[in-house]
């Protein structure tokens, strides 16, 4: 009988450590401040609204946090239970490796450049044909994220002139240095570091966002193929955002960040 309740004991223990570790989801994601950051506040926004998704469904959220190229990399492994990367911009070449969830935020890309420049840049934002506006800029150099998506017809242009660098604050300081005439970068990002970077403090009233923005893009969670009950979690995240955006917990969360103010 005692060998019994052993045996029982056992399976019972076996049966809760895995109920458990189905009930965690693993994304890797980096610092992209202020959206997301190993640093910021509860990690940021995004990082809050997602793990008050998984909450409502009876799921925790675990995040890692590595460099851009190594997080989606890993993700796409998916080793040590890892189960996607995020935020992620839609890009139908990754539909090889992932799936994309609901969207569940947006960022405002476009350019940043010297205000002592805004008379000879040739900035004509067509709607229809952004390479009719590209072809206007050809003569200049621009900063743009290694592993970056910026946007699809700025990438695949040739004739551009672009400059890679590891990071956001980098190509902000190839801005401030001449190196570079513009950035490619989300709004939210570059006023972020120009307001908390101390290398960029004194210049932060020297650049000027050009309008409109080059694209909005929807922000998503990239879930592996190569993960475990894909299908399943993808299906527990959007069940959970549905209910968030629903009961307007979002822009109470948003409201916390005083860059959405």
């Amino acid at each position: 009988m005692r060998k019994y309740f052993q045996i029982v004991f056992i399976l019972l223990l076996f049966s809760n450590y895995s109920f458990a570790k189905t009930k965690e989801i693993i994304l890797t994601s980096l610092d992209w401040e202020p959206y997301i950051g190993e640093k910021l506040h509860n990690n940021g926004p995004l990082a809050e609204i997602l793990k008050r998704a998984f909450e409502l469904e009876g799921y925790e959220l675990k995040i890692i946090f590595y460099p851009w190229i190594r997080a989606v990399n890993e993700a796409e492994k998916a080793h040590d239970g890892i189960d996607g990367y995020f935020p992620e911009y839609y890009d139908k070449s990754k539909e090889v490796n992932f799936i994309f969830s609901e969207s569940f935020f947006e960022s405002e890309v476009g350019f940043l450049i010297n205000k002592n420049k805004i008379n000879t840049i040739n900035y004509k934002y067509d709607k229809n044909n952004l390479n009719n506006t590209y072809s206007k800029m050809y003569n200049l150099k621009f900063g743009v994220v290694r592993g970056y998506i910026n946007e699809e017809k700025f990438d695949a242009n040739k004739n551009l002139k672009k400059i890679e660098s590891v990071s956001d604050e980098k190509n902000l300081m190839m801005l401030d240095e001449g190196n570079v005439d513009a950035v490619m970068i989300d709004k939210h990002v570059a006023d972020y570091y120009l307001k908390n970077n101390p290398d960029l403090l004194f210049t932060r009233n020297k650049f000027v966002f050009l309008t409109p923005p080059i694209y909005i893009h929807k922000l998503f969670v990239a879930w592996s193929k190569s993960g475990s009950d894909v299908n399943d979690k993808i299906k527990i995240l959007n069940n959970g955002l549905e209910k968030l955006k629903k009961s307007g917990e979002i822009l109470k969360m948003l409201k916390k960040h005083d860059i959405f103010n």
